[in-house]
C-alpha cells in the first residue's frame, strides 16, 4: 500500500523534471538566439567591409554627399548604405549594412596610397645644382636639375659627410601638378567669401568647452570675424573653426581631427593633437607641438596682398602627415616652409615656392627651390645637416586627395574615425 506522502514526492519530482526541462529549454532558445545574433552581427561586419572595399574602388559610380544604397549579392538581405563626402584634404566615407532591425556601421578617412617607387626628393629644374653640407643625407631616388648635385665646400660645415643614397634621375621645369579638383574645393570651401558652409555658420560664443561631432552627422561650423583663441577646449570629429583674422591653439586644448582656417594660425608651444589647418598668410608651429596622423598643415597664395606666406615648423616638433604650399597667382616672393633644426616631418612635404630645411623628412619632398640662411647671405639651392629619408616613411601611409600620386590613384584608409 502506498503511503499517503508518495503523492506528494511525485507531484514534487514531476514539477523539479519540468523545471529543468524549462529550463533546458530556455537555455537552448538564448544560446539559438545568440548564436543567431553573432551570426547576423559577423555577417553585417563582413558586409560593412564589403561597403568599404565598394567605397574605395575606383569606379564605383558614387557622387559627394549623396547616399546610395546597394543589395552586395542580389538576395535582398545583405544591403549596405554608402556616403562619400570630402573633409580637407581627405575624403570621409560612411558605410552602413542593414539586415531588417539590425545594424553595423564605420566611417573612415581615405585618401591616395603612396607608390612605392616615389621618390624621395623632387627639385624643380632651374638650371642650378643641388648643393649639399654637412651631414645631410638624403635616401631614395631623386629627380634633380639637369646639371645634377655636388658637395659645398664655401658654407657651413665643408667637412661632413653629405650624401645622396639612391638612384638619381632628372627632373622638370615645373613641379607635378596637385589635383585640380581637390584644390578648387579647399579654396571655394575655405576662402571664397560667401562659400558655401557660410550659410551654417554659428557663432564663436556657441562653441561649446567640449564638443564631439559624429562624420555621420552634419558638419559642426563655428565662425567669427575677429581673433579665436582656443585654451581649453575638448573638440573632435566634424567640427570646422574659423576666423576672418587669426586663430591661435593653446597647448591645453584637446582637438582631434578638425578642421582650422583662418589667414593666420598659431599653434602653441606644447600641443599636442591631430587636425587640419588651412591659412592664406601663415601658419607656425611652436617648439614641442606633436601633430599625429594624418595631420594637414596647407598655405595657399590666393592673390598678390600676401608678400610671402609661410609655414615654420619650430625646434622640436613633429608633424605626421601633410605640409604644402599651393599658388594661385605667380610672382617672386612664391611660397616658403621652414623645418628648423631638431623639427620633424613624416609624411610628404611639397612646397610650390622655397624650401629652407634644417631638420629631418621621413618622406618625400617636393620644392621649386632649397634656401639656405646665413649670418652673411641667403644661398639658392643649399642644405646643410638636413636628412631626407624615403625608406623611413610606413608603408601603410596615406596621402590625401590633393598632391600628386600614382595614376589611376590606388585608395586606402587613412583613420577610421568612428
Amino acid at each position: 500500500m502506498l503511503r499517503a506522502s508518495t503523492l506528494l514526492i511525485v507531484l514534487a519530482v514531476a514539477t523539479l523534471i519540468g523545471l529543468v526541462c524549462s529550463a533546458l529549454i530556455m537555455v537552448a532558445f538564448h544560446y539559438r538566439l545568440q548564436v543567431f545574433h553573432n551570426g547576423m552581427i559577423k555577417k553585417l561586419e563582413t558586409n560593412v567591409q564589403s561597403g568599404i572595399e565598394l567605397l574605395l574602388s575606383q569606379e564605383n559610380g558614387l557622387s559627394y554627399n549623396e547616399p546610395a544604397t546597394f543589395d552586395l549579392f542580389a538576395r535582398e538581405n545583405d544591403s549596405v548604405t554608402v556616403t562619400k563626402g570630402r573633409w580637407g584634404v581627405f575624403e570621409v566615407g560612411s558605410v552602413r549594412a542593414f539586415a531588417g532591425r539590425h545594424a553595423s556601421a564605420k566611417t573612415i578617412l581615405y585618401g591616395n596610397a603612396l607608390p612605392a617607387d616615389e621618390a624621395a626628393l623632387y627639385l624643380v629644374d632651374n638650371s642650378l645644382p643641388l648643393y649639399l653640407n654637412g651631414n645631410t643625407r638624403i635616401t631614395g631616388k631623386c629627380l634633380l636639375p639637369e646639371v645634377g648635385w655636388r658637395k659645398d665646400q664655401q658654407t657651413g660645415n665643408p667637412f661632413g659627410e653629405a650624401t645622396i643614397t639612391g638612384a638619381v634621375g632628372h627632373s622638370g621645369k615645373e613641379l607635378p601638378a596637385i589635383r585640380s579638383t581637390t584644390g578648387a574645393y579647399l579654396l571655394q570651401t575655405f576662402f571664397s567669401r560667401g562659400g558655401p558652409t557660410d550659410t551654417s555658420a554659428r557663432a564663436l560664443d556657441q562653441l561649446p568647452d567640449s564638443l564631439y561631432q559624429p562624420f555621420s552627422s552634419g558638419m559642426q561650423y563655428f565662425r567669427a570675424a575677429k581673433p579665436i583663441h582656443l585654451r581649453r577646449e575638448k573638440l573632435r570629429g566634424h567640427i570646422l573653426i574659423r576666423s576672418d583674422t587669426l586663430i591661435t591653439i593653446g597647448p591645453g586644448c584637446s582637438l582631434e581631427d578638425i578642421i582650422a582656417v583662418a589667414p593666420r594660425v598659431v599653434i602653441e608651444d606644447g600641443f599636442r593633437g591631430a587636425l587640419q589647418v588651412f591659412a592664406t598668410d601663415s601658419i607656425g608651429v611652436g617648439r614641442h607641438c606633436v601633430l599625429a596622423y594624418p595631420s594637414v598643415l596647407g598655405v595657399f597664395k590666393t592673390d598678390f596682398g600676401t608678400m610671402q606666406p609661410a609655414i615654420t615648423l619650430d625646434s622640436l616638433c613633429k608633424v605626421r602627415g601633410l605640409v604644402f604650399t599651393h599658388r594661385e597667382v605667380d610672382d617672386l616672393q612664391q611660397t616658403l616652409v621652414r623645418v628648423h633644426p631638431a623639427a620633424s616631418v613624416a609624411g610628404q612635404v611639397f612646397v610650390d615656392g622655397f624650401l629652407e630645411l634644417s631638420g629631418s623628412i621621413a618622406g618625400t619632398v617636393h620644392c621649386r627651390k632649397f634656401t639656405l640662411r646665413t649670418a652673411a647671405s641667403v644661398y639658392d639651392n643649399h642644405l646643410t645637416d638636413a636628412r631626407i629619408d624615403r625608406k623611413q616613411l610606413s608603408a601603410h601611409f596615406v596621402s590625401g586627395n590633393l598632391l600628386p600620386t600614382a595614376s589611376p590613384p590606388i585608395k586606402d584608409i587613412a583613420k577610421w574615425v568612428e
